[in-house]
């Protein structure tokens, strides 16, 4: 009677578990936070990573034994690359709400990214995230021929459309992991990361150190930025508060400027710091004009002798430049 007189369909355990895996996987891709434009190619976005599935499209060489700490029940997508990949290939994707980019590498211990790859990261404002901030555990990979590296390079993006490079590790590609995440932005899309507040920890982000042209007359110099630490979280350390770090740039912002924006799809308690930056250094603005020699066998004036009125008037004045609080 409750079905209305018709016979029931086939119960879902009767499909085929591949057939239910790839409905699940469309239904992600459908309503999930990303979704791939015709820009991306033959780039493919899983929801469900299972055993034996091939890291990379287009071959199956290399697989996944474990997800670990990246599964699907951890709520982590993945954006499986073609293997043909080449460095420097910019993928575009279309979030809808803010979300977290993990790339990850297979490299032992004693083998690094090369600095050009490392600086393709780093002008996409990728950092290399501390160890277990992100995960405790790893994929585990066939065929790789080396482990998976513990450095996560990660960045947020707000929603919307949205770019980013993929550069070539010492194995090949990276493995693209995404998930839901709180994203904040300092002076226009600059992203912030979000760290546990621990004593030593800084506040800001350090930039990378960018070479600059000595043949370049525009390029002016800019002031240093201070990096601050916490001595001690206190009370925010204990209670359940992450620090937003973004880079040192943002210490100093116009009054026409937003300092941080925050996007989350969660209920939110926000505690703000604040403290005066330091002054600068005293510069001295003018020099005294020095007081011309007596000489030795004239009598000196009535105005300039101790003791007298006019002698008393105060040196030129010294002005201290300070910064703004």
């Amino acid at each position: 009677s409750e079905d209305g007189g018709q016979a029931r369909g086939l119960w879902l355990c009767t499909h085929p578990p591949r057939q239910l895996r790839d409905t699940f996987d469309m239904l992600r891709f459908a309503t999930g936070l990303v979704w791939l434009t015709p820009e991306s190619g033959n780039v493919e976005l899983l929801g469900h990573v299972v055993k034996n599935d091939p890291v990379y499209s287009g071959s199956s060489k290399i697989s996944f034994l474990d997800c670990a700490d990246f599964a699907h029940i951890r709520r982590w997508s993945y954006l499986r690359l073609p293997h043909s990949t080449l460095s420097g290939t910019v993928l575009k994707l279309r979030a809808w709400e803010p979300i977290e980019i993990c790339m990850l590498f297979c490299m032992d211990d004693t083998t690094e990214l090369d600095a050009s790859e490392v600086e393709l990261l780093q002008k996409a404002d990728f950092r290399a995230m501390p160890e277990g901030s992100v995960a405790k555990s790893f994929p585990t990979l066939h065929g790789a021929g080396a482990p998976v590296s513990k450095v996560v390079w990660a960045r947020t993006f707000a929603s919307g459309i949205l770019e980013f490079p993929v550069p070539v590790g010492p194995r090949g590609l990276p493995m693209v992991f995404i998930r839901a995440h709180i994203a904040a932005h300092v002076l226009g899309q600059r992203p912030c990361h979000e760290v546990r507040l621990l004593a030593g920890e800084e506040i800001y982000l350090s930039d990378p150190e960018i070479a600059k042209d000595p043949m370049d007359a525009t390029a002016l110099p800019k002031p240093k930025p201070v990096m601050y630490h916490f001595v001690s979280p206190g009370e925010l350390g204990y209670t359940g508060y992450s620090l937003f770090k973004g880079p040192a740039a943002s210490q100093r912002c116009g009054s026409s400027q937003v300092q941080m924006r925050v996007e989350s799809m969660e209920v939110l308690s926000v505690a703000m710091l604040l403290f005066p930056l330091p002054q600068m250094e005293v510069e001295q603005l003018e020099e005294p004009v020095a007081a011309p020699k007596a000489d030795a066998k004239k009598r000196p004036s009535k105005s300039s002798r101790q003791g007298s009125k006019a002698s008393s008037k105060t040196e030129a004045p010294v002005a201290v430049a300070s910064s703004k609080p």
